[in-house]
Parts: C-alpha cells; structure tokens; sequence
C-alpha cells in the first residue's frame, strides 16, 4: 500500500514537472512569435520607407525639371528651395522609418508583458510607460520637421536623432529586461 502511495506521489510530481515545462514551452513559443512578427513588420518598414524615399525623389526631379524648363528669373533660389525641400523630406521619411521600427519593438515589448502576465515585474511596466511617452515626444517632433526654421535645422535634427538613439538603446534594454524574466 505505501508502494502505491509513493509511485503516486512521484507520478503527480512528474505530471507537475511536465506541465511546468509544457507552460514553459507555451511561454517561449508565444515570445518567439512576437519576435518574428516584429521582425516582419520591420522589414514591411524597410520597404515603406524605399517607396516613399523613391517618391520623394521622383517628385522633387519634377520640380527640379519643371524649373529648368520655365528658366525663370531666380532660377538659382529656386533650385535651392527644391533642393532643401527633398532634403526636409528624405530626413523626415528617415526618421520616420527608424520611429516605425522603435514603434513596432515597443509594441512587441507591450506583448512580451502581456504574455508573463501577473509575473510582469512592476518596474517593467513603469519603463514600458515611460518609454512610450519618450516615443509619443519624439514622434511629435518628427512630425513637425517641417516646420522647423534654416536657422536652428540642424541642432533640431541632431537632437531628434539623438533622442531616436536613446530611445532605440531604452527599447533595446526594456526588451531584453523583459526576456529575462
């Protein structure tokens, strides 16, 4: 009789063990999921970002075409103000491109904390927080590129790519933080 108890004892144990290790199986398979759906999303991005850089330059050799075309007076300053125009817009496609890409691996980081549920450390959650409002900030700025003046251009993009830098190495240390709970 004290046979079967102990055989029954060790095979609730090994029914323990196996389904730990079965939700370990699930915890790791719907992690590596969100991996590769980020992956994907990123290299969805990468094309975007070609297509619209390819259009960018499409319409700016129209202008620059147009321009030549009408040889006006201020031929010159024309040609100048379409120049810093493609130049305003293939920084802002960029930057966007790279917010796109820090956008879809916080996004997968929201997953990841989803997915451990109430395992979720506290702080993680915080920096989630707090590394979404950094990215609502610097989409804002990326956003209003257009409408920053000559005069401070470059100090503003210098500081917004700085800021996408910080972002992607916060991103970065959240998300591995995250994969090592």
């Amino acid at each position: 009789m004290r046979t079967y108890r102990v055989i029954g004892f060790i095979s609730i144990l090994a029914g323990a063990g196996c389904a730990s290790s079965q939700g370990e199986q699930v915890h790791d398979a719907r992690m590596e999921q969100i991996n590769e759906n980020a992956n994907a999303s990123e290299k969805v991005t990468d094309s975007t970002q070609t297509a619209r850089e390819d259009s960018i330059e499409q319409q700016h050799d129209v202008a620059h075409a147009q321009i030549d075309s009408a040889n006006p007076p201020a031929e010159g300053a024309s040609q100048d103000l379409v120049k810093v125009s493609e130049e305003r817009a293939t920084y802002q496609s960029q930057a966007k491109a790279r917010l796109d890409k820090v956008r879809i691996r916080l996004d997968a980081a929201r997953q990841k904390l989803s997915v451990l549920g109430p395992r979720a450390p506290t702080a993680l959650r915080g920096e989630l927080e707090t590394t979404s409002r950094q990215y609502q900030t610097l989409e804002r700025d990326v956003t209003s590129v257009n409408q920053i003046p000559a005069t401070s251009w470059e100090a503003s993009t210098d500081k917004i790519d700085e800021g996408l830098k910080s972002l992607d190495e916060r991103v970065t240390k959240l998300s591995d933080s995250i994969e090592g709970v």
